[in-house]
């Protein structure tokens, strides 16, 4: 068996034999070389850029840093997980709905839903990551009706081993 890519982007399989009538090989496959989504041969970022993108900072409504988004996962700045994204929601680690990523015109802020409290999910048991330097504040949005203000990080550390209990009407 052989492996030839040729200059056009085809790889060609073959025995070392040729067929008598056509002058290729008997058990030839053609193959055009596919890319596979989202991978390219050239690094579209250097190194040091995916570092700094590697979480992503966030605010609450009032402006206050938060701390920061990696993949999944919602951290306090001093590297406490207190949440897990569920699409736009994020729920705590006791299972319940403590808000929602919505963007305003500075970026994504951090707001709570009141209609959406009584949401539950799976609970989860939360991860720590390393500290990292708070940001500073940004000028506080105005409310919609129907939210209120993304609890603190430290409100959001004292719920996460809290667990209010179902209480079924």
């Amino acid at each position: 068996m052989s492996l030839k890519i040729g200059t056009s982007g085809v790889v060609v399989l073959g025995s070392m034999e040729t067929h008598p009538n056509i002058g290729q090989p008997p058990d030839l496959r053609v193959f055009q070389r596919r890319r596979i989504r989202g991978m390219t041969t050239k690094p579209s970022r250097s190194i040091e850029v995916f570092v700094e993108s590697g979480c992503d900072w966030l605010w609450t409504w009032s402006g206050a840093c938060f701390g920061y988004r990696r993949q999944v996962s919602l951290f306090t700045h001093d590297g406490l997980e207190v949440g897990r994204f569920c699409g736009a929601d994020i729920h705590g680690p006791d299972g319940w709905y403590i808000g929602e990523i919505i963007t305003a015109e500075d970026g994504p802020r951090l707001i709570t839903n009141v209609y959406k409290k009584t949401r539950v999910r799976a609970p989860f048991t939360p991860d720590s990551d390393r500290p990292q330097r708070r940001l500073e504040a940004r000028v506080p949005e105005p409310l919609f009706v129907g939210h209120e203000d993304f609890p603190s990080p430290e409100i959001a550390k004292r719920q996460r081993h809290a667990r209010p209990e179902f209480v079924a009407s």
